[in-house]
């Protein structure tokens, strides 16, 4: 979205955080009729935390020998080498668990965007997903912030949405480029209530 003349073109890359009109994009609910507009996910930028995290645990086995070894006592050397290799691989598996459960929660919490409607896709760990959704036609007001010094450096913030249906707020967060979708959205339901009045 570096400049805003370029036309936005068909999005290929399946990570991306802002994926518009997606090639090979489809969800579970979707009619026949239907196109997704957007695919939006958290801004990459959100992710570095538990990257760093991360590195960080699978750097520790590493430092750990030297670490308790600091005083007089070799502490490490009383373990047999069975033992150091069965934490290790503990240790090693947990932290594998940790990055994949981070990883897919950061790429299946989506919220996807039609020319019919709304959809956000909350899924938290692997035993629970919860969505929400709109239609065009019931969404009565729409917001964006961008707030902090890294939104505003990287052009990241939150998208609510008000409607007059079941779900009153659907909230967008931390989504890159959000005055970009706020027009986007706006534009589909000027598009959507053109049609409703030529009924």
């Amino acid at each position: 979205m570096s400049d805003k003349s370029q036309p936005l073109k068909p999005t290929k890359n399946p990570l991306s955080s802002f994926a518009f009109s997606p090639i090979g994009v489809s969800f579970e609910t979707q009619d026949d009729k239907e196109e997704v507009v957007l695919l939006l996910r958290q801004h990459w930028i959100t992710n570095v935390g538990w990257v760093v995290a991360a590195i960080f645990l699978f750097i520790f086995p590493l430092l750990l020998p030297g670490l308790v070894s600091m005083g007089d006592v070799d502490f490490w050397s009383k373990f047999s080498l069975r033992s150091r290799e069965i934490f290790l691989a503990i240790w090693y598996l947990l932290a594998l668990g940790f990055v994949f459960e981070r990883f897919l929660g950061w790429y299946y919490n989506v919220y996807i965007v039609t020319n019919e409607r709304i959809v956000d896709v909350d899924f938290r760990g692997i035993l629970y997903k919860n969505i929400s959704e709109a239609p065009l036609s019931k969404v009565q007001d729409l917001t964006h912030r961008v707030a902090g010094f890294l939104p505003v450096i990287f052009d990241y913030g939150d998208l609510i949405v008000q409607t007059a249906a079941e779900v009153t707020d659907l909230e967008f967060n931390n989504v890159p480029y959000p005055s970009e979708i706020h027009k986007i959205i706006g534009d589909l339901i000027q598009g959507e209530n053109r049609e409703w009045k030529d009924v």
